[in-house]
């Protein structure tokens, strides 16, 4: 996310490894951002990101998303179209539901 640390990376590989480990397929837009190899622009990020969001049938929100320009125009594509959109708190406790 623009303004953070690292630009957030960190929080996106943590939700990555959880979900994944909880049996979900992650796409996770900082590493498409890391396999361009090279800083882009914000809506070349986008470019790049949209597509792949475009192949899940949901969408894991960070806490503070709200606050990203990227993460808003995100769920706003993803809520037109009709993917799910839920925090990564609630994707984790709809996992561990559906395990028991």
């Amino acid at each position: 996310m623009t303004g953070k640390p690292g630009y957030n990376f960190d929080s996106f590989f943590l939700a990555e490894k959880i979900l994944s480990g909880l049996g979900y397929q992650v796409v996770n837009p900082a590493r498409i951002s890391l396999a361009s190899g090279t800083e882009k622009t914000w809506e070349a990020y986008m470019r790049a990101d949209i597509p792949e969001m475009l192949a899940c049938d949901g969408l894991a929100t960070l806490p503070g998303a709200e606050e990203s320009r990227g993460a808003r125009f995100e769920m706003f594509v993803a809520g037109s179209l009709g993917l799910e959109i839920k925090s990564v708190q609630i994707w984790m406790s709809l996992a561990k539901v559906s395990h028991e």
